[in-house]
């Protein structure tokens, strides 16, 4: 089934609706707790994943939670760290 221009345009305006649900918390709006750990999470991805942003906006004691990832001894970060 193909769609036309038309559907195809009303769907993709439905999926940005429900994308634009989820909402983020900008490093500049971040209280001094989350600045903290957004640093530590910049520091070790060079950025600060859309993610974080999304767990900090639910609720920014959740970025303290330790994580089950150790983020520091990461391959990925480590093979970064060294380059």
């Amino acid at each position: 089934m193909l769609l036309t221009d038309v559907e195809i345009g009303s769907l993709a305006s439905r999926v940005r609706r429900k994308i634009e649900m989820v909402k983020l918390l900008e490093e500049e709006d971040a209280t001094d707790t989350a600045k903290i750990v957004f640093n530590d999470i910049k520091q070790t991805f060079g950025m600060i994943p859309n993610l974080f942003k999304a767990i900090a906006a639910a609720n920014p004691g959740w970025l303290e939670t330790p994580s089950p990832i150790p983020f520091r001894n990461c391959p990925v970060t480590s093979s970064h760290d060294s380059a």
